[in-house]
């Protein structure tokens, strides 16, 4: 998908893309990447690409894809409800992540279930495979960000299918926390670890703040 486009989709037009997201300069949007999408599922494919840029090229950003592209690989409708928006297959772990442009005072209502329910199933459908969880969003709840954390310590089922987990690890960053990583050129194996070193072993209250350290160590 990339070679194809690369010129198209380089590094600083990804960047750009995603300051658009967070100003939703949507027309900008439409007119660089497809006008037969809608903006949230074009924030969905762009961050795919910045991800690939984040890996260095590791992953199969293509096959990574939950949703439907159009002959000219532009993104044309969004993943199906069971499955999560890109499903990232490294040899020792699975990465999840899920994106949204829902503001503050809609992410708990729209956004909270899904990501849940989509780690889970995809953790259950991985085995022994550690599966982690990255939620980008153009501005984050605390409320939702503190309850994602405190679902490490939770028995959750699969949707569709038997099989449980003993708690999911997902981590929530910002879009202007992603141009940063981009800008720095910081990779997702930085990223993957200092998000697991944070891992609570046994529970605890969940203070505000504790993610703010987290991307403090990945942005050093």
């Amino acid at each position: 998908m990339l070679n194809r486009g690369k010129n198209r989709f380089d590094r600083s037009t990804v960047i750009k893309l995603l300051k658009d997201f967070v100003n939703r300069n949507d027309d900008e949007i439409h007119d660089i990447v497809s006008k037969n999408a809608p903006v949230a599922d074009i924030f969905e494919y762009v961050l795919g690409i910045a991800w690939y840029y984040i890996s260095q090229g590791k992953v199969n950003i293509r096959e990574s894809l939950k949703m439907t592209l159009d002959a000219s690989l532009l993104p044309l409708s969004h993943a199906a409800g069971y499955q999560g928006d890109i499903e990232l297959h490294y040899d020792n772990r699975t990465v999840l992540l899920e994106a949204t442009l829902m503001d503050r005072s809609t992410q708990k209502r729209g956004e909270l279930e899904p990501v849940i329910r989509h780690t889970v199933n995809l953790a259950v459908e991985c085995g022994n495979k550690p599966e982690q969880t990255i939620f980008v969003a153009s501005e984050l709840d605390n409320n939702v960000v503190n309850i994602f954390r405190a679902a490490s310590f939770i028995e959750l089922e699969h949707s569709a299918k038997d099989g449980a987990v003993l708690g999911v690890n997902i981590f929530a960053m910002s879009i202007q926390e992603l141009i940063e990583i981009m800008n720095k050129q910081i990779n997702d194996q930085k990223i993957i670890e200092q998000i697991n070193k944070s891992i609570q072993q046994t529970p605890s209250l969940i203070y505000r703040g504790w993610r703010e350290r987290i991307m403090q160590q990945i942005m050093a």
